[in-house]
């Protein structure tokens, strides 16, 4: 992985690389997110791109799908559903799609670009029998929930 050093003994700081498998803390000896993952909770698009056309897991991809859709980063949603690969109803093991995520905590232009695709199913229930309006509802996501409500498959 790449090492930036100010000086001779300054501490090393972590950055994204497309080839390794993981990130080690040569400071502390600590591993982190998988490259990927970290490329995305970083909202480095390029870093991101790089990846993507690399070969990045497919499980690092699936994660990072739910991570993006979990913390509202559009621009990372986008690029993930340019591909053919991602699919929208993919659960997690708490049986939550990215769908869910997005409801929860409110972002609306996730959820819009989500609701654009023809495959996604808005009635998919996650572990404790919710499902992605419930979210909507119990946390006053207002515009959410009229978006969900103008539909005609929501159950």
């Amino acid at each position: 992985f790449f090492q930036q050093m100010s000086e001779e003994n300054a501490p090393a700081r972590k950055t994204c690389d497309p080839l390794s498998a993981t990130v080690v803390d040569l400071d502390n000896g600590r591993t982190h997110l998988p490259p990927f993952l970290d490329c995305v909770q970083e909202r480095n698009i390029e870093l991101v791109k790089e990846h993507l056309s690399g070969g990045a897991p497919q499980q690092d991809v699936r994660h990072g799908f739910y991570l993006a859709c979990k913390y509202g980063y559009t621009e990372i949603i986008k690029l993930l559903l340019a591909r053919d690969d991602v699919d929208v109803n993919l659960q997690d093991l708490r049986r939550r799609t990215g769908f869910h995520y997005a409801c929860e905590n409110g972002h609306v232009e996730i959820v819009k670009l989500l609701l654009a695709r023809d495959n996604l199913d808005v009635t998919t229930k996650e572990k404790v029998g919710k499902t992605g309006f419930h979210y909507a509802c119990k946390n006053g996501h207002t515009e959410i929930v009229n978006l969900l409500l103008a539909r005609d498959d929501l159950d």
